[in-house]
């Protein structure tokens, strides 16, 4: 739906009728009561999940979540160096900026308090047949590839023609073509996409 004539409902629709998704810091001395090392330089890696964490066009981080995150250590005087997901060693950094809290990460890593509640809703073209995410259990649901977005689909929509992509924009360009009938997207990519007004068709989220 072009930005110029977004409906408030849609805007109510996006808080009330979505899927619930938490989210938090991997990390223990950021946003948590332990003790900074304040002379140390903590190294934190990103990656490309706009609008919440990406490399932006001068090379930099960017989004929601760098900033939030860029903001607590400079309150807590903590140093920082930011290293893209294309150019680190996993075993080799102290923090990520943001994880979908999970039973299986817990196991293995330290995850905060969460600092950002965020949401994941089906979007699908307004002219959809799909009323309800119940329809879409055949369908052909786009979705970023990331284990915790197939935990879910497995769960919501477990027949479902799941279309794995890069980015949640891609996972929309694939409703706007039609290679998808729904996608499976994160609130905040759906905000920033309605705004830009990259996707020139109208969409309808599913309650």
């Amino acid at each position: 739906m072009p930005p110029s004539r977004t409906p408030r409902a849609v805007w109510l629709t996006l808080l009330l009728g979505a899927l619930g998704l938490g989210i938090a810091l991997l990390c223990v001395t950021l946003l948590g009561s332990a003790p900074a090392d304040k002379g140390r330089v903590y190294r934190i890696g990103y990656g490309n999940d706009a609008p919440l964490h990406f490399q932006g066009p001068d090379g930099k981080p960017a989004g929601l979540a760098v900033d939030l995150v860029r903001e607590a250590a400079r309150r807590r005087g903590i140093q920082l160096q930011w290293i893209h997901e294309s150019g680190f060693n996993q075993r080799k950094l102290d923090l990520w900026v943001l994880q979908t809290d999970t039973p299986a990460r817990r196991r293995t890593v330290h995850l905060t308090d969460p600092y950002l509640q965020s949401e994941s809703c089906f979007i699908v073209r307004a002219d959809s047949p799909y009323l309800d995410a119940a329809g879409l259990s055949h369908a052909r649901v786009s979705h970023v590839d990331w284990p915790s977005q197939r935990a879910n689909l497995a769960l919501l929509v477990p027949q479902a023609r799941l279309i794995p992509v890069e980015t949640s924009d891609a996972a929309l360009a694939a409703v706007a073509d039609g290679t998808a009938q729904a996608a499976y997207v994160n609130q905040y990519a759906i905000l920033t996409a309605l705004l830009q007004g990259g996707h020139p068709i109208a969409l309808r989220l599913l309650p």
